[in-house]
């Protein structure tokens, strides 16, 4: 059978579905992993029982400090919806915001009854609700009603050490087999505490030690010179005026631009160097006098660039530039000897003061060209990178809540971790990875688990709305993707947790869909999820594929795969019907196109891929330059 071959926006096309946008470029080089901290100075154990011994009541001063909180982020949510016009009136009925405000300003406390009904609404999945400047009022309006329901409560303080007696026997659990299913449960306790304000010792302990950063890319520096540095040949018209003679003529200019990584902890930095040599032949008109020469300027500039979480900036352009001319002729347009003879000594006089001023220009005409371009390149990188990238997801709470980058001598580093309040990250810090590569990405199953959590919990996809989104990510539909001819249209509606899930480990890579209900046209059909198992294999030829390991698991949540459950009848239909119209998406193989890069990085040329695995949670893949790929066969 044929196998699908994809590019690199599309490793695994479910992965692509979870994540609906490029993946960031993030690394670093970390100790090697799995390295689950199993004897910290206080255990877990230690720690919730600590936590539970410890425990403070609540006061007024904290459910006042949640209320201000609480109003503070629904001001914001008014003056957001002041913006939008009618839109933002029926979002601010919908919501009952003017309610939510009045109920915060009451002399006699909230109305919990009416908090509970306006946070039902914050709570649906519609898809605006999202957005988040509604989230941070759903959260902090559950903050504030914890707080007021805390108050006094006597019953809180069994269930608080219940809780932490059952989080105890999950972390000891988890350390020794970290799992989706236990970092959700985890993930909700300690967000539960954080939203409370209690064990907060316990809940950033759980963040450091079992939640670190889940996705890393190493550029090389050799891939990064490969992309920046060119040489450089262009003829110039020369224009300028010196010591009052006015010199006009034309520059044959060669030379190269050069990058350099600066090893820094804190950002990527990047040092941009120029050097041009510009061989010219020039004519100067000073009054009668007529000055023909040939002249070398060598210019050398730098300027220095950084990246990090707030996009690309710059410092100033620094040149030094030497010019050295050679005097051809110096006549008189007159054809006065005498003039000519007073212009011969006053160009000698002056000869080498007229090649400081000279450098100097060029100095200057060299940095604000500099300037110039690379302002363009900055100003179109964080259009892509802050405009059309982070500022999106971040208003749908979906990038990374960290971004870290730095610089070593030969390689750019990013790291990033995407875990929200109430989720966890990688456990453990990431595989080793083969020497030599020029670009790699390690990506732990939790970002990906963590971000479908956040995009689809709940959600209701229509096929129109999954086919453009699929569109906008990969730039094409693929093939198989296309509606069916004559057939209805479906829509999904996802489960409210692990919406969608993948787990990486021994080399394979397991995806699964939740879905609560299916419709196609008028008719509904029962939830069911679906599950591919793939296993990574390496060809003869040394490339790389996934093979789909047995049939497409299709079950309803009720059953147990290989249980022997029956299935009823609709759920044998829309079995049926999603196992024709999954076998079109899970291939029986996955091959990984290699990566062509396009403008002008175009010349790199193709990056084929070098290593995969999928260890401990942790996939990790590697790509060659093309010719250093087969250099190394």
């Amino acid at each position: 059978m044929r196998p699908n071959t994809l590019g690199f926006s599309a490793v695994l096309f479910p992965i692509a579905i979870a994540l609906f946008f490029p993946l960031l470029a993030y690394t670093e080089v970390v100790e090697d992993g799995p390295n689950i901290e199993k004897s910290p100075v206080l255990s877990f154990q230690e720690m919730c029982e600590a936590a539970a011994e410890a425990f403070v009541p609540k006061t007024p001063a904290d459910v006042d400090r949640s209320r201000d909180e609480l109003n503070r982020v629904a001001k914001c949510l008014d003056e957001r919806l002041a913006m939008e016009a009618d839109r933002g009136v029926s979002w601010r009925e919908y919501v009952q915001l003017d309610e939510l405000i009045s109920q915060l300003d009451s002399k006699d406390g909230p109305d919990l009854e009416v908090l509970d009904n306006i946070q039902t609404r914050l709570s649906k999945k519609h898809e605006g609700l999202g957005m988040v400047w509604f989230v941070d009022v759903r959260r902090a309006l559950n903050r504030h009603q914890l707080m007021v329901r805390a108050l006094n409560n006597e019953k809180l303080v069994p269930q608080y050490k219940v809780m932490l007696r059952q989080l105890a026997d999950q972390l000891t659990k988890y350390a020794r087999n970290p799992s989706p299913e236990a970092s959700l449960q985890i993930g909700a306790v300690s967000g539960w505490l954080n939203d409370i304000k209690l064990a907060s010792d316990l809940s950033l302990a759980i963040r450091e030690r079992l939640s670190r950063p889940n996705l890393f890319l190493i550029l090389s520096d050799d891939l990064v010179k490969a992309a920046i540095e060119e040489p450089i040949r262009e003829n110039t018209i020369i224009e300028d005026c010196i010591l009052g003679t006015t010199v006009t003529g034309t520059g044959d200019t060669t030379g190269k631009t050069v990058v350099n990584l600066v090893p820094d902890a804190d950002m990527a930095v990047f040092d941009i160097k120029i050097f041009t040599d510009t061989e010219s032949e020039t004519v100067g008109r000073n009054g009668p006098a007529i000055i023909c020469s040939s002249g070398v300027t060598e210019v050398r500039a730098c300027k220095r660039l950084w990246f990090d979480e707030n996009g690309m900036d710059s410092h100033p352009t620094v040149a030094k530039a030497e010019s050295k001319t050679t005097i051809n002729s110096v006549r008189s347009a007159s054809g006065r000897r005498i003039v000519e003879k007073v212009a011969r000594n006053r160009v000698a006089q002056r000869k080498s003061q007229a090649e400081a001023i000279g450098a100097e220009h060029a100095e200057e005409r060299v940095c604000n060209r500099v300037d110039r371009e690379v302002q363009k390149m900055i100003d179109k990188a964080n259009d892509a990178f802050i405009t059309r990238l982070k500022r999106p997801l971040s208003e749908r709470n979906m990038f990374a809540q960290s971004l870290d980058t730095r610089t070593t001598e030969d390689a750019f580093c990013v790291q990033a971790k995407l875990a929200d309040i109430g989720q966890l990250a990688a456990p453990s810090g990431p595989p080793t990875i083969a020497d030599n590569l020029d670009l790699s990405m390690r990506l732990h199953e939790s970002m990906v688990n963590n971000l479908a959590a956040t995009a689809f919990s709940g959600i209701t996809l229509t096929e129109e709305r999954f086919l453009a989104a699929v569109k906008k990510t990969l730039g094409k539909l693929p093939e198989e993707l296309k509606r069916e001819e004559g057939k209805e249209p479906w829509t999904i509606v996802f489960a409210r947790q692990q919406p969608i899930s993948v787990l990486f480990g021994n080399d394979g890579i397991s995806v699964t869909i939740r879905a609560r209900e299916f419709h196609r046209g008028d008719s509904k059909y029962p939830g069911m999820y679906i599950t591919a198992k793939y296993k990574i294999e390496k060809t003869p030829e040394d490339d790389f594929k996934a093979v789909l390991r047995g049939d497409l698991l299709i079950y309803p949540q009720r059953i147990t795969p290989g249980s022997a459950g029956k299935l009823s009848s609709r759920e044998i239909t829309i079995r049926n019907l999603l196992a024709r119209r999954f076998e079109k998406i899970f291939k029986n193989e996955m091959v990984i196109k290699p990566i062509e890069l396009q403008g002008k990085f175009s010349k790199v040329g193709k990056l084929l891929l070098s290593q995969w695995t999928a260890e401990h949670g942790w996939l990790a893949m590697g790509w060659k330059m093309e010719g250093d790929r087969l250099e190394r066969k």
